[in-house]
């Protein structure tokens, strides 16, 4: 079967963090765990390291359920997350065994790849839940797995989904099950923090928190100066880390660029580089921001302006709300909003940060430059 593995390149895992020896002790003693970090900086990386590192008597499964739209779309991305990641020895006849809710059918994508599709429309979303679990017991018990983990990436997208209360049939299944332990990660940490930390929500007081801070610089500049064929000055390296607050990903991205422009790397070329990503994200990022409602696109240009302005300057500057033709409450009112969808993060009292690094130097570039 192919595993998590097979989908991210073993390359991906370049850099040893504290937290992944934080993160497996955690799951191998069986407790859940609540991953938050900020947007880019490898929250799935993680995963995929420690999931790499597990003792034999364990296995991980990776659900990223960042598309679903209902409780029916959550079981097919947690049903197709097992198809190809359970280290089975007969694929389809093992299947059926242990999920008989579920008719897979098989077509071959190439000569190493299996496409599966399944039928579950004549069960309700609760059948299928119990399927499934009761069909991971089955496997562990015959293969001998004493410990499997789900990761469940994106998992505040359950949220918006009310009526199967998937939350609290979760953590029902949690109690009951000895086997099974969680990890529900996300770089939406409002919104996540709220399904796991708001006393009365099912799952509250159910995880240990991890929050992941950035890579070291210097691990992370020695990574991409040798797998990207770069050689960066401290200085030049310390620039692009800086620019991009540490966020594995953007910094990976314009290391790829980078590894087209030259070899010894300036600011310059640096420049050039997040210049060319942010050109290739500008029509994502436009429609973004004009999507946003009047009052929350000059919230979003307060913060802009108050750190062009100085770091110490507050978003409720009077120059600022005077520009914006703004009061102060219908500021923090847009503020909060933004804040509910992971938009922004208060860093300071009147100071605020946008989640999305490229998408911020984007918007300096568009209100400021």
């Amino acid at each position: 079967m192919n595993s998590m593995l097979n989908k991210y390149t073993i390359a991906n895992m370049f850099c040893e963090r504290d937290e992944i020896a934080q993160l497996k002790d955690v799951i191998i003693n069986k407790n859940n765990v609540l991953l938050t970090g900020e947007h880019g900086i490898g929250t799935t990386t993680l995963i995929q390291q420690a999931f790499h590192q597990l003792p034999e008597h364990s296995v991980g499964i990776y659900i990223d359920v960042f598309d679903i739209t209902d409780d029916i779309d959550f079981i097919h991305a947690f049903y197709q997350a097992l198809v190809h990641q359970l280290p089975l020895q007969n694929t389809e006849k093992e299947l059926q065994h242990y999920f008989p809710c579920f008719t897979a059918s098989f077509t071959r994508k190439n000569q190493s790849e299996h496409g599966v599709s399944e039928v579950t429309s004549s069960y309700s979303f609760d059948e299928l839940l119990v399927s499934i679990f009761s069909g991971i017991d089955l496997f562990c018990q015959e293969y001998g797995y004493s410990h499997l983990i789900l990761a469940f990436d994106d998992f505040q997208q359950i949220a918006e989904i009310k009526k199967s209360k998937i939350d609290a049939k979760i953590r029902a299944i949690s109690q009951v099950n000895k086997q099974v332990c969680f990890i529900f990660a996300s770089n939406k940490k409002y919104k996540l923090r709220a399904i796991m930390n708001s006393y009365g929500q099912p799952l509250y007081g159910m995880t240990t928190p991890i929050t992941l801070k950035p890579i070291n610089k210097t691990v992370l500049k020695s990574y991409c100066e040798k797998h990207f064929q770069l050689r960066f000055t401290h200085n030049s390296f310390l620039f692009l880390y800086k620019k991009l607050q540490g966020r594995t990903r953007p910094i990976i991205q314009t290391c790829t660029v980078l590894s087209f422009l030259g070899k010894v790397i300036s600011n310059d070329e640096i420049n050039v580089a997040i210049d060319h990503l942010m050109s290739q994200y500008a029509p994502i990022f436009k429609d973004k921001y004009t999507a946003l409602p009047r009052q929350q696109k000059k919230a979003i240009k307060a913060i802009i302006f108050s750190q062009y302005l100085s770091p110490n300057t507050s978003v409720f500057a009077r120059d600022i709300l005077m520009t914006l033709r703004l009061t102060k409450a219908s500021l923090v009112g847009a503020l909060l909003a933004l804040e509910k969808k992971d938009e922004i993060m208060q860093v300071d009292e009147g100071k605020y940060r946008i989640n999305d690094v490229l998408y911020a130097l984007w918007l300096n570039f568009s209100f400021i430059q």
